[in-house]
């Protein structure tokens, strides 16, 4: 749920104009707390810039909300076949 959250929050402000706060927490059912939290570590990430009551998203922001949903799997890191599993079953 955080995570839906901090991307429907870079949603809201991608077009990089300065968003009021207030405007902001509407769109959420996140508690005030919470939304504090998550404003300050998107702050210390340099994913938006906060300024008194307005929030701004940055290009490093933007460049997270083009990144791709699903990774790709990697071939590397997919576990290797059992011995068993190579020997036919005709075999055993």
């Amino acid at each position: 749920m955080i995570m839906e959250s901090l991307d429907g929050i870079l949603e809201q402000i991608r077009d990089a104009q300065w968003h009021n706060i207030d405007e902001v927490k509407q769109n959420t059912s996140l508690s005030q707390d919470t939304l504090d939290k998550l404003f300050l570590f998107l702050q210390e990430q340099e994913f938006i810039d906060k300024k008194n009551k307005k929030l701004r998203i940055t290009s490093f922001g933007s460049k997270y909300l083009q990144l791709p949903v699903e990774l790709p799997s990697n071939p590397v890191h997919q576990p290797h076949p059992s011995k068993s599993s190579l020997v036919p079953s005709h075999s055993l």
